[in-house]
């Protein structure tokens, strides 16, 4: 019978208030430091994710600028460039000059001829 006794004296510290509490708390810390771990683990998908995004978008942007180079690359290419920054003709053809005004019944096309000009070095030779 003692040994009985014995054996549910040593087990009534499991029900002391203060080893709850203890386990308690420890529950709690186990608790937050899990719920911590899911939002840095949240916060790190979001970033792969818009990482991945922009990725993507860089990859769309290099095949764009290749074929840039490669349009460049060409005579023809560097020629449409020039005349799309400069509004440059070459001799003998005509630009055309579209004024839009605010009422679509009055706009005006007007055709100018372009004369080359004759560079001072040349009239020398």
């Amino acid at each position: 019978m003692s040994d009985f006794r014995q054996k549910r004296k040593n087990g009534n510290w499991f029900h002391s208030p203060i080893f709850q509490g203890v386990v308690l708390s420890v529950a709690v810390l186990v608790f937050f430091g899990a719920y911590d771990r899911f939002l840095v683990d949240k916060e790190i998908s979001e970033k792969e994710n818009n990482l991945e995004e922009e990725i993507n978008t860089l990859e769309e942007r290099k095949k764009t600028l290749e074929k840039e180079v490669d349009y460049l690359s060409s005579d023809r290419g560097v020629e449409a460039e020039i005349r799309r920054q400069f509004d440059v003709a070459r001799e003998g053809e005509q630009v055309v000059i579209i004024i839009k005004d605010e009422d679509k019944e009055n706009s005006t096309t007007e055709t100018v001829e372009l004369e080359p000009e004759t560079k001072p070095w040349y009239k020398f030779w």
